[in-house]
């Protein structure tokens, strides 16, 4: 293991940084100071999930359960957002699921900063100049070019960095990743895929960002079909028109391939990542033990045992089971069920 400054001073593109908040080269400018001019850009961005990286449910009962400060860094990478999260941190404390408290709970001031989750200057501001991808020679503002903007690596830091740990209060960057998009996205770009995550995320220089989040997208990113041979049930799931894995990104997301057993769900396959603490050097480190994810164009195959007219469904997490059992949230924020069927002769 390296610690953590060390590894970054090797990684720092001073575009996002997962170990701390951008530096004041990248101060917090609204979105609102880019709308009159970008319209369409904004109105795009504002509904997508870089607007809501702060504010949406799913990430905020994820970080009121385990309130990493690196969480905050890619989520609301600004310094002022930073600042300003700061004072909720009593906040947050109380509403702990296990070691909060109902009584006494402090205020949560506003964040109109930190709400803004990952905004306009957070990627093309420095210094007092937009950064383009591109020369743009009639630019009312000062502009500088850096061709990374369009380059997959500009997502890596967010998207691809490993889980941290604590050591003797040092914060200590682990062999194991927590998000790897960027390393299956560089994989399936040895095997001959050519898009880069702008070309899929960005069509058109488009900034709506849709990834998992967007549910009509999800769904076309995964087929299921079910046959029937002899007296088994084979249902076939394959990886449609992604170049990373699925699921891909946050540690928690998985898939569950179900059936309606004795008027219940069951889980009778997980296919993504599973993690387990192991002891080692006297205290206990999370690992990767599995990873069941599927592969760019990769189509897999499960057995099961054939009950006609048995119900099925194969489904998306976007949490933990710690997270469907604590029921925060509702199921529909939680979970999407991707296909559905019977199996019928």
């Amino acid at each position: 293991m390296l610690p953590f400054l060390t590894l970054m001073s090797l990684l720092d593109w001073e575009f996002s940084n997962y170990d701390r908040p951008l530096s004041k080269k990248a101060p917090f400018i609204s979105a609102e100071a880019c709308r009159a001019c970008h319209t369409k850009t904004t109105e795009q961005w504002e509904k997508s999930r870089h607007a809501l990286s702060w504010s949406n449910a799913l990430f905020q009962e994820g970080y009121i359960a385990e309130p990493d400060p690196f969480c905050v860094f890619c989520h609301a990478p600004h310094a002022e957002q930073r600042e300003e999260t700061l004072k909720n941190e009593p906040w947050v404390r109380a509403m702990h699921p296990e070691t909060g408290s109902l009584l006494n709970r402090p205020p949560r001031y506003p964040e109109p900063m930190a709400d803004e989750g990952i905004n306009c200057a957070t990627c093309h501001v420095r210094e007092g100049k937009v950064i383009v991808s591109e020369p743009k020679p009639y630019a009312p503002h000062p502009t500088m070019v850096d061709a990374r903007l369009s380059d997959s690596i500009f997502c890596k830091d967010c998207h691809d960095f490993p889980i941290l740990e604590r050591h003797n209060g040092e914060l200590i960057a682990s062999t194991t990743p927590m998000q790897t998009t960027y390393q299956e996205w560089m994989a399936w770009k040895e095997t001959g895929g050519e898009a880069s995550c702008q070309g899929c995320h960005m069509p058109d220089g488009r900034h709506d960002f849709h990834g998992a989040n967007h549910r009509p997208l999800l769904r076309r990113s995964v087929a299921a079909t079910v046959t029937k041979d002899g007296n088994e049930a084979v249902f076939s799931i394959q990886s449609v028109g992604v170049g990373h894995h699925v699921p891909s990104g946050d540690l928690f997301r998985h898939m569950t391939l179900e059936l309606f057993v004795d008027d219940a769900w069951k889980e009778v396959e997980y296919i993504g990542r599973s993690f387990a603490l192991q002891m080692e050097e006297d205290r206990p480190h999370k690992r990767l033990v599995s990873d069941t994810a599927l592969r760019p164009g990769e189509v897999r195959e499960y057995r099961k045992e054939w009950v006609s007219d048995r119900r099925w469904r194969l489904v998306y997490h976007y949490g933990s089971s710690l997270d469907e059992i604590r029921a925060v949230l509702p199921s529909s924020v939680l979970t999407e069920v991707l296909v559905e069927g019977r199996l019928s002769e």
